[in-house]
Formats: structure tokens, sequence, C-alpha cells
């Protein structure tokens, strides 16, 4: 019966090994989407610098403003919960249509798109 266990816990290692394995690379793919945000964000940035007045100021300004649209000042970026326009039921990010009617996600804004 122990040598049972010890096959058990051996198997169990292994898949937990390989669930770090995964959630490693899962990060670095992340981590490299972020980092690849950020620099087309610069990029804009820096052009929208050179063509218009605005100012880094203007642009703290705006981001402490639509950081608080959601209620908290808390650096982030929280999008409200998304309905269908045909039933007003919850859609779900994961489906480009309504999982009860049917109708297809309509999107306000392109960053509404990012999930």
């Amino acid at each position: 019966m122990d040598h049972n266990i010890n096959i058990d816990l051996a198997v169990s290692r292994e898949h937990l090994d390989s669930l770090a394995q995964q959630s490693e690379r899962n990060n670095e793919a992340l981590e490299k989407q972020v980092n690849k945000l950020s620099l087309i964000c610069w990029s804009m940035w820096t052009l929208i610098l050179e063509a218009t007045d605005l100012t880094e100021e203007d642009l703290l300004q705006r981001v402490k403003d639509l950081d608080q649209l959601d209620g908290q000042a808390d650096g982030q970026a929280t999008k409200a919960v998304a309905k269908c326009a045909k039933c007003d039921r919850v859609l779900s990010e994961q489906h480009p249509h309504c999982l009860y009617c049917g109708a297809e996600r309509t999107f306000l804004s392109a960053f509404d798109m990012v999930t």
C-alpha cells in the first residue's frame, strides 16, 4: 500500500511541476505582451506630443481622471460588466455572441475588444 502512495505522490508532483512550468510560460507571454503594449503606447504618445500642444502634465491628469471613473483611484482600468443590447443579460468576455439570445456583441470602443 505504501508503494501505491509513493506512486501517487510522484504522479502528483509531476503534474504540479507541469502546471508550474505552464504558469511560468504564461507569465513570460503576458510580460512580453505588456512590454509590447507599453512600447506602442509610448510611441503613440511621442507622436501626439510632436503633433499637438499637449504636455506630460495633460497626460498625467487624464490618467488620473480615467482612473477615477470606476470610483477607485487604484491605478487600474476596471471595465464595467458588458450587457447584451438585445436581452440585457451579462455577456461573457470569451464569446462573440450573447449566450442567451445569440445577438452579436457590440463594442462602444476599440478598448472594449481588449480582454
